[in-house]
């Protein structure tokens, strides 16, 4: 929140077109913020559609929002943004010294201002709509000694509160906007409003606020990218104040009605000089307009972007899930191939025979001479007899003799008597 040291005056947004109701809002904006950019942020520049503003579409509200000033903390812990003022803070706002809150004063100043308290609109977003429902039971109440006179209650009323009212029964204001999270529904504004619902009293004039004014309470609705506005909670904003009376641009369209009338009908000419619509009328609808189509435009693109992101994720998953199931199927396969169980080790029988043993792969190509063969267990004297085309030598058996040795082996053998 734009938690100030020195307190300074509200920033107000002066309505457009007469007085009729006026919004008390809380903000939350950074105590940096400036006020020029602070009027282009706070909700009166919110928009419900595509072009038109808070401000725009309500042109008769005076929209308020109060700076908070943090004080020390309450005993429990909890902070107090709109509590006590100091006699500074009282002589530069021009308030009262009387006790009663910064944002309870404001209430009642704005109820001068504008005629009445049921034409005042108090509202917050999280903890800024604690503090505005707290304001409401911060109201100046009747003594005690005074709420069975009807004349010393009705004296009291008139001289503190702006308005002709003379009971505490006919206190209210025009209503309450608390905007909070989607999945908040336990803050204070809405339990106290639950408790007061259910065990009033009728004869003190908090309890008969809270009782009377009609309460709002917004859960989400933020601003998404491809959707016109500034989110579904300020479209639901715009609807309460509606529902609540309060002006709004196209409400003489909504409200005509067609009455008959005895004389006998007259020809209009369908255009005639009152109603012919001025340059700057046409240029403020050509400017609408183009800021609409290029809001449109804004938003088909984005949208375009998303759905070209979503198109690269999918593909990009299709592509994991082939590699997964690739590799399922490869360990799958290893596991026919391999029945023990134990995938991708070999077994024992395999380690030093058949084509998966080791150097199996150099004796194919004949890149080792100290593999051997799987056919050839060693002993040179029990193999077969095999011609090596290489060397003329046979392996395996007795030694590869000669012509000449051949005969001298096969001629009978003459023994020298001599």
């Amino acid at each position: 929140m734009s938690l100030r040291e020195n307190l300074e005056k509200p920033l107000v947004i002066e309505p457009k077109a007469g007085h009729t109701h006026t919004v008390i809002f809380l903000h939350r904006y950074p105590v940096d913020t400036r006020d020029e950019d602070l009027s282009t942020k706070v909700l009166s520049s919110k928009k419900p559609g595509w072009f038109m503003t808070l401000h725009d579409k309500f042109p008769t509200v005076r929209w308020v929002f109060p700076h908070p000033k943090l004080h020390s903390k309450t005993q429990k812990g909890q902070p107090r943004y709109y509590e006590d003022l100091s006699p500074s803070d009282v002589a530069k706002l021009g308030l009262l010294d009387n006790g009663v809150p910064y944002i309870t004063q404001i209430i009642l100043h704005e109820a001068r201002y504008v005629g009445a308290l049921d034409k005042v609109i108090i509202g917050g977003q999280g903890e800024t709509a604690v503090a505005a429902h707290a304001a409401i039971n911060r109201f100046p109440e009747i003594p005690f000694a005074a709420r069975n006179d009807a004349a010393a209650t009705e004296a009291f009323i008139r001289q503190t509160f702006p308005g002709n009212w003379t009971g505490a029964s006919d206190f209210k204001l025009a209503g309450f906007v608390g905007m909070h999270a989607i999945d908040d529904e336990g803050s204070q504004d809405q339990r106290t409003s639950l408790l007061v619902s259910k065990w009033p009293n009728d004869k003190t004039i908090k309890d008969n606020l809270i009782l009377n004014t009609p309460h709002k309470f917004i859960h989400g609705g933020t601003k998404v990218d491809h959707e016109p506005g500034d989110g579904a909670r300020i479209q639901q904003f715009s609807d309460f104040l509606a529902s609540l009376g309060v002006f709004y641009k196209g409400m003489e369209m909504e409200t005509q009605t067609l009455t008959l009338s005895a004389e006998p009908e007259k020809v209009v000419p369908r255009f005639t000089k009152a109603n012919e619509p001025t340059t700057e009328d046409i240029a403020k609808a050509q400017k609408e307009r183009e800021i609409a189509e290029r809001e449109k435009y804004l938003a088909q693109v984005k949208k375009q972007k998303r759905e070209a992101e979503a198109v690269r994720e999918r593909t990009l998953k299709r592509i994991e899930d082939d590699k997964i199931e690739r590799r399922l199927r490869q360990q799958r396969e290893r596991a026919k191939l391999f029945p023990t169980g134990d995938e991708g080790i070999l077994p024992d029988e395999c380690q030093e025979t058949g084509p998966w043993r080791r150097g199996a792969h150099n004796d194919r190509y004949g890149r080792s001479s100290q593999s051997r063969s799987p056919s050839f267990d060693g002993d040179y004297d029990e193999q077969p007899r095999k011609w090596h085309h290489g060397s003329g030598r046979v392996l395996g058996g007795e030694p590869v003799k000669t012509k000449p040795e051949r005969e001298e082996a096969e001629s009978p053998t003459i023994k020298d008597e001599h």
